[in-house]
């Protein structure tokens, strides 16, 4: 994490931090977000957005608290450093998701990466 702090806090235009993990107990994909104190609600917007992008992507599950004992995470890190409203874990079944009953491939992680970009070009830059 000490690298990741430096190498975030030389960037003057840091918008966003997401953090990805892999796990083998929960099914799908989720993310875990930050609660902004002034716009509660901010966080929320890009999950949401990723579960209209993303088929294997489950907002419902997603979790935007903050936890106590969790204060070492590297998106609370990034939050609090940054005072970053963007910032999340992004977890990610090693299996399937809850709807699908096959294991991932190369193809799906690509095409879940290809629709976190377009949904991050949609919501920042309001392109399609």
């Amino acid at each position: 994490m000490y690298y990741t702090k430096k190498a975030i806090l030389e960037q003057k235009n840091c918008f966003m931090f997401i953090d990805l993990h892999a796990h083998s107990k929960k099914k799908g994909i989720f993310m875990y977000g930050c609660q902004n104190r002034v716009s509660p609600y901010i966080s929320r917007h890009i999950p949401y957005l990723f579960g209209k992008e993303i088929n294997s992507f489950n907002y419902y599950q997603c979790n935007f608290g903050m936890k106590l004992g969790r204060e070492g995470t590297a998106r609370l890190t990034v939050h609090h450093m940054l005072n970053l409203p963007y910032s999340y874990t992004m977890e990610h079944s090693f299996c399937s998701s809850i709807k699908d009953k096959f294991h991932y491939t190369t193809k799906h992680y690509t095409d879940i990466g290809k629709g976190i970009c377009i949904t991050l070009r949609k919501y920042f830059c309001g392109k399609d």
